[in-house]
């Protein structure tokens, strides 16, 4: 994969791991702040990949188990007195991405009685379900998520290749 073949997608869909890198790293870039190291255990340049990437999209959608997952992940990693400055900082961001629900894919008893909720929770499996056709795209930083989206043919980039694809291009 390279650079251009990220043009091809025009949907993105993020798990937690990487809206926390977008949230934090947005908020780090107006703040002049380290959240995204402190906080989220991400780098610089995972936050650049990713961004870069999300340039390429139409939409970036997240699922409500995701956006659930998220905030209540950064609201117990940042300290409540630093909280309400950060999420009115990242609001308008988070506002401007759709949350895709699909009840007959990610109703309650569907995520329950699916062959895989065993193995990857519900939110990695609304992740799984969630995207639909050929210019629909999950970025995620969980490898196994990563390889069940591979092996059963849903689109699928890893952090990992997305920060590799931004060094190239940095050189």
């Amino acid at each position: 994969m390279d650079i251009e073949d990220l043009s091809f997608f025009q949907e993105y869909y993020l798990d937690t791991n990487t809206l926390v890198i977008m949230l934090c790293g947005l908020f780090d870039e107006s703040s002049k702040s380290h959240t995204l190291k402190q906080i989220a255990r991400f780098t610089p340049e995972d936050f650049k990949a990713v961004k870069m990437a999300l340039r390429h999209a139409k939409q970036i959608n997240v699922t409500p188990h995701v956006l659930t997952e998220t905030l209540a992940l950064l609201e117990n990693r940042i300290p409540k007195n630093y909280f309400q400055p950060f999420f009115s900082n990242v609001k308008e961001w988070l506002l401007a991405t759709d949350e895709i629900f699909d009840w007959t894919k990610q109703g309650k008893n569907q995520l329950l009685t699916h062959q895989k909720c065993s193995d990857f929770g519900i939110v990695d499996l609304s992740l799984f379900l969630a995207p639909a056709g050929t210019g629909t795209v999950l970025v995620t930083s969980d490898k196994a998520l990563h390889g069940m989206c591979k092996a059963n043919g849903v689109n699928s980039i890893h952090l990992s290749e997305l920060v590799a694809l931004y060094l190239q291009q940095q050189n």
